[in-house]
């Protein structure tokens, strides 16, 4: 299971509850929102595991979202989108 945080999609424009429009205006001006492309590169790392490796939860969340604290990335990825693509199809393919 993949937890994404906040993350920066176009459903955050229908939102029609105003307290909820408020609170996401306030929130983009302290928390960087994950993107697409930061889940995508998670979900590549998951399908690039070999078989036996069992992954139940993976909870991805900004930097700064649910702490204090900015905290340092730890590992960083060394492969293009295109690449994670590539992955993602050999993957299906097989």
């Amino acid at each position: 299971m993949l937890e994404p945080g906040i993350t920066d999609t176009e459903q955050q424009g229908h939102f029609t509850f105003q307290g909820a429009t408020d609170w996401i205006a306030n929130a983009r001006k302290s928390i960087d929102f994950l993107k697409a492309e930061d889940i995508a590169h998670v979900v590549g790392f998951l399908v690039a595991q070999p078989k036996h490796v069992n992954l139940q939860q993976v909870v991805i969340m900004s930097t700064k979202e649910g702490s204090a604290k900015p905290q340092k990335k730890r590992y960083a990825c060394a492969r293009s989108a295109s690449e994670w693509v590539a992955i993602l199809l050999y993957r299906r393919a097989r």
